[in-house]
């Protein structure tokens, strides 16, 4: 049986960091604590849309705040995603070859999406169509800006046996 993948020890692992907003000293007044207690329901506000949006399996459109995501499955592919499952539901005889199709079929999703956000950001219409139809960017239709969508890790890590885990450097 192969060794379980464990995400915080992926070189694709990513978890967007947690802003410390309010000192030791904020929390001495009572317009410090006004504020901490005012960001914090701010967060639960955020953390349960973002859980609402995650188990209705919405394609993330933004960084996810509370959850790890995949920066190997990222921006969003349905194809790299069959992959994916294909390689999680193989037997242990075909899950290297398959693991191996998904890893390819990661690499070179993240290079065409990266393609294609670039010439949409230079005005390349088709290529802006073809993010926003494949559900691999959004784009803001008042700035202009193009967003990435996000694969969170549980999504293709189900059952420690992600194909696309790549041991982080020391």
């Amino acid at each position: 049986m192969a060794p379980a993948t464990l995400c915080p020890g992926c070189a694709f692992y990513r978890l967007r960091a947690r802003p410390a907003l309010f000192s030791a000293a904020d929390m001495q007044s009572v317009g410090g604590l006004k504020a901490s207690l005012e960001w914090e329901q701010q967060q639960d506000q955020l953390r349960l849309l973002e859980q609402q949006r995650i188990e209705a399996a919405q394609v993330l459109t933004y960084e996810p705040h509370f959850h790890p995501w995949c920066a190997a499955a990222s921006p969003f592919d349905e194809t790299v995603l069959r992959a994916v499952d294909e390689a999680i539901g193989a037997d242990e005889a075909q899950r290297p070859g398959l693991s191996d199709t998904a890893r390819d079929a990661a690499r070179i999703s993240r290079g065409e999406a990266a393609e294609l956000i670039g010439r949409a950001r230079h005005g390349d219409y088709e290529a802006m169509t073809r993010l926003v139809e494949g559900q691999r960017a959004t784009v803001n239709p008042v700035a202009g800006d193009i967003q990435q969508t996000y694969v969170l890790c549980e999504r293709v890590n189900r059952f420690s046996r992600c194909p696309l885990f790549e041991p982080r450097e020391a």
